[in-house]
């Protein structure tokens, strides 16, 4: 049963009980206040605002990724608080910015979890920041929003990534590339990618195995700069390996080099990513120099009419109010921010109604987070946790037609690429 005063859709939307103020958006979308619900049951003593904290760059080398996350989840929690908040209880966000400094990281936490009441959630959309603070994270039993961690020992216990992990993603595209494949003799791919957290996290050795299980060569691993003049040398020597794709993990500046490299060499050759391969590179470059681009997202399509409708609609109701530019939220990174305040929204709901308030605390949190199954907060992604796997699985590919970005096949499973350490 979905508890949260706004729009979702699947099994859990069409069980929410009599009372309710519904608006029927598709046959699978449904609009429930989460008062409505359980207004007649006695909760206990509310408590005066329910936190939920994010620690972000919003003005470092990583702000143009992180700062339309941010966005979404503000904006989300602001849709969920016209509609009667969590259980008629208003939710209050606290921003913190590291700009991208890791030695910030700890002293934000700190500054959050001396809050009183303390946060209920935390969504941190940085690469590689959840890894800085995850000990402190277990300590404090703080349910944690994150992007897909890197070298932490087995599964975070109060950590859940918003989508799955690049080289879960990366063995999504090379599933599809097998199945699309016509040309003759094993498909040759090449990583060509940026010389950082987020462009390197796409080449851990599982995703080499993987590819190779697969009958897929990976024939070169070029990694550059995001700010070096350009990308010439590296995209020659992938010419010369002869690969039939590149795969890139690159986003903002980084994906705009290599799209660059390719025009100044007049290389014509597929390119295929995750998160960085989005409207960004459209606007720059034009929808003749991104024609068949292949993305590998964990969420819709700004191109979806359809399956937007949810989340047009709370973006017009906020935007109609706001002086926000809004093109530069047409991110991926949007929706998922949306997606990740409606998920651990709905947790939090949950545990309100099965421990009331005075028992909310972050192990109940928890345990509501591992009962998400097929989750699809407004249709935008799903969500599936648990205990021993808390990272989602679903992805769509997407390629760019004709100056849009469409799904080329339905939602399907990344396989499971987790490092042994981590299982």
């Amino acid at each position: 049963m979905s508890l949260i005063g706004s729009l979702f859709r699947g099994s859990y939307a069409r069980k929410c009980a009599r009372g309710i103020f519904l608006v029927l958006l598709t046959v699978l979308v449904i609009a429930t206040p989460l008062a409505g619900c359980f207004g007649a049951r006695d909760l206990g003593e509310r408590l005066d605002k329910v936190l939920v904290a994010v620690i972000a760059d919003m003005v470092g080398p990583n702000a143009p990724f992180t700062i339309a996350a941010v966005h979404g989840f503000e904006d989300a929690v602001r849709y969920v608080n016209e509609r009667g908040g969590v259980h008629r209880v208003q939710v209050e966000v606290m921003v913190k910015d590291t700009g991208s400094k890791a030695g910030l990281a700890i002293l934000r936490f700190d500054e959050v979890v001396a809050q009183e009441p303390g946060p209920v959630l935390l969504f941190s959309p940085v690469p590689g920041l959840f890894e800085t603070f995850e000990d402190r994270v277990a300590q404090e039993k703080v349910v944690t929003l994150a992007l897909p961690w890197q070298g932490v020992a087995g599964t975070p216990e109060y950590g859940f990534a918003v989508y799955p992990g690049y080289p879960e993603m990366f063995g999504a595209f090379i599933d599809w590339l097998k199945e699309d494949w016509k040309g003759q003799g094993r498909p040759k791919v090449a990583f060509v990618t940026t010389d950082d957290i987020q462009g390197r996290a796409v080449l851990a050795p599982e995703s080499y195995e993987y590819a190779r299980s697969r009958g897929v060569d990976v024939v070169g691993t070029e990694v550059y700069s995001p700010h070096q003049v350009n990308v010439d040398t590296e995209l020659a020597r992938v010419r010369a390996a002869g690969a039939d794709w590149i795969f890139t993990n690159a986003v903002g500046n980084g994906s705009y080099r290599l799209f660059e490299g390719l025009k100044n060499l007049g290389y014509r050759i597929p390119v295929a990513g995750s998160l960085g391969l989005d409207w960004s590179i459209l606007r720059a470059w034009g929808k003749d120099m991104v024609e068949g681009v292949v993305a590998v997202l964990p969420s819709v399509s700004w191109d979806e009419e359809e399956q937007l409708k949810g989340l047009s609609a709370m973006r017009k109701q906020i935007f109609d109010r706001s002086s926000r530019n809004v093109a530069t939220d047409m991110t991926p990174m949007y929706p998922i921010g949306v997606a990740a305040a409606m998920v651990g929204l709905e947790a939090v709901a949950r545990a309100v109604a099965t421990t009331g308030w005075q028992g909310l605390n972050g192990e109940a949190i928890r345990a509501e987070m591992l009962k998400l199954k097929d989750f699809s907060p407004l249709g935008l992604a799903y969500f599936t946790f648990t205990s021993e796997h808390h990272t989602p699985s679903k992805v769509r590919i997407y390629r760019f037609q004709q100056g849009k970005l469409l799904p080329v096949g339905d939602w399907r499973d990344v396989p499971d690429m987790r490092a042994a350490a981590s299982k």
